[in-house]
């Protein structure tokens, strides 16, 4: 009896410490399942403080875009507006974005100094190209009125066939420092090609 009785304590014994030791080890599951319910519930509050404030920032820039949008709207003028305004001066020319208007202009020109007699053959393209390059570094280019612009420009490209000689002619429009200048720049295109 004594035996079944150390055995039956001793069963009893492994048993008490098998439950000890099977709810310590639910405590720790449930430990970690916390631990992990909370890690999830962080992640899905920083994730939804991350989109917060990448919605925010969207919002931010598309405010950003439709105040630049609005500052730099395109503005559809009529031609007839222009072609008076450059009579004047040629500062709309700097508000001209497309090289199509551009084009438009000089060939009206050209058509211009045509009737006049005077043959300006290079291309329009060509021409605002360069009118743009040197607005860009002679604030007063486009003080004055476009016709003028082409005349000078037209010069400086030997392109200005009045019937006079072009190079006295560029000479006497450009100056004798602009004029050694000028030649530099045309020689260095000419070895470019």
């Amino acid at each position: 009896m004594k035996k079944i009785f150390l055995l039956s304590s001793g069963v009893l014994l492994f048993i008490l410490s098998a439950n000890v030791c099977l709810a310590a080890g639910v405590i720790e599951m449930q430990k970690m399942n916390l631990q992990k319910a909370q890690q999830k519930s962080q992640a899905q509050q920083r994730n939804a403080k991350q989109q917060s404030l990448q919605e925010e920032l969207q919002q931010k820039n598309q405010n950003r875009l439709s105040a630049y949008q609005s500052q730099y709207e395109e503005k559809v003028v009529d031609f007839s507006q222009v072609f008076e305004e450059l009579k004047i001066n040629s500062e709309v020319w700097a508000q001209l974005i497309d090289n199509d208007p551009k084009v438009m202009i000089l060939d009206k020109y050209k058509q211009w100094y045509s009737d006049q007699g005077i043959q300006i053959r290079k291309e329009s393209l060509h021409y605002a190209g360069i009118i743009d390059s040197m607005a860009r570094t002679d604030e007063n280019l486009l003080k004055t009125p476009f016709k003028n612009v082409l005349r000078f420009v037209a010069i400086m490209e030997y392109d200005y066939d009045n019937g006079q000689d072009k190079d006295a002619l560029a000479q006497k429009v450009l100056g004798a420092g602009q004029y050694q200048a000028n030649k530099r720049r045309l020689s260095a295109e000419e070895q470019k090609r």
